[in-house]
Parts: C-alpha cells; sequence; structure tokens
C-alpha cells in the first residue's frame, strides 16, 4: 500500500510523540515532495504561534512505499540529506526503482545503517505504523 501525504503526517507525529516530541506540528508549506515520499517540516509546538521559525523544524523523509522514516541530520543541508538518500537508493537498490528499496535495507543493521548515517539521516521507524 502506497501513503498519501495524510498517512505521512500522521506516521510522523507518531513518531514524534513516541521520541519525546509530542504535539509537533507539520508545516505544510515547507513539505517537498520527491519520487521517494515526502520530506516534511516538524516545529515543536512551542515554536508555532506567530511566524514559524523554519530553523527550529526537523526535517523528516518518508518513504511512501516502505512507510520508513528518517530524520534528516540538522549538521547538513535538507537537500543534501535528500540527494544522498535518492543516490543510496539508486547504488543498493539491486534492481529496484528509486522509488522502491527492498523491504528493510535501511533498518537491518551493519553496512546500510552505517550508509544512512553517513549520508545524515538516522532512522526513525523502520515500517509505517
Amino acid at each position: 500500500m502506497v501513503l498519501t501525504l495524510d498517512d505521512a503526517e500522521r506516521i510522523v507525529r507518531n513518531v514524534l510523540d513516541g521520541a519525546g516530541a509530542p504535539g509537533a506540528t507539520i508545516l505544510r508549506e515547507l513539505t517537498i515532495e520527491r519520487p521517494f515520499g515526502w520530506v516534511l517540516a516538524a516545529m515543536p509546538v512551542s515554536n508555532v504561534p506567530g511566524r514559524p521559525n523554519p530553523a527550529a523544524a526537523r526535517f523528516i523523509l518518508v518513504n511512501k512505499f516502505t512507510g520508513e522514516v528518517f530524520e534528516a541530520s540538522p549538521s547538513l543541508p535538507v537537500l543534501k540529506c535528500v540527494d544522498n538518500y535518492e543516490g543510496l537508493l539508486r547504488a543498493h537498490s539491486r534492481g529496484w526503482c528509486l522509488t522502491m528499496n527492498p523491504p528493510g535495507w535501511a533498518t537491518s543493521g551493519g553496512q546500510f545503517t552505517w550508509l544512512l548515517k553517513t549520508a545524515g539521516l538516522t532512522v526513525l521507524a523502520s515500517r509505517a505504523s
């Protein structure tokens, strides 16, 4: 089942609630759509009133085909993390297309986990919940 943007937002809220960041607001105006899914900007509730500060946002990648969720490193430009992720999908897909990675490839540990970290990504969830 392919996720919708609403599904992706729900998953990100659930992941962040479970990670000690309850009530984060997803800023739709900062959402980036890519072939693999979306990059969502999650803003802590305390920073939302008035004019949100995008610098305070956490950028979360959601693969709409696998339900995997990754956080982009705040130490790298978000689009660099996205480019790195897409590069990993192409390089390690073993015949899969850019939009679909083999089940569990990112969270199976070992080399892929290391590659994700060097790409500026942290695994937040391995499957849609």
